[in-house]
């Protein structure tokens, strides 16, 4: 897993961050989806924080930066099918 915080800055100082706030939602839609298995949604996370590092990297805000990565890692409903399939939950 990639190191830190997804908003380190503000992290660091102990204040709420908007975009931790807003990653423990994604993390709860997807296990509402059906991606329960806790490697599955580790693994998910892992690829969220590491596009998220990049695209902060490039110049984007905290918030644009995981908005973007969320876009880029997929739609809910197509990861709950790959990763049922991985998981030998579908045919």
């Amino acid at each position: 897993m990639v190191a830190g915080s997804l908003c380190p800055n503000r992290a660091k100082e102990g204040a709420t961050c908007l975009v931790s706030i807003k990653r423990a939602e994604w993390r709860r839609r997807m296990i509402a989806a059906g991606i329960r298995q806790p490697s599955s949604l580790d693994e998910l996370e892992n690829h969220l924080r590491e596009h998220v590092e990049q695209l902060t990297r490039e110049g984007k805000t905290d918030e644009e930066a995981f908005d973007a990565a969320v876009e880029r890692i997929g739609q809910i409903d197509l990861l709950t099918s790959e990763f049922a399939k991985a998981e030998g939950f579908l045919g």
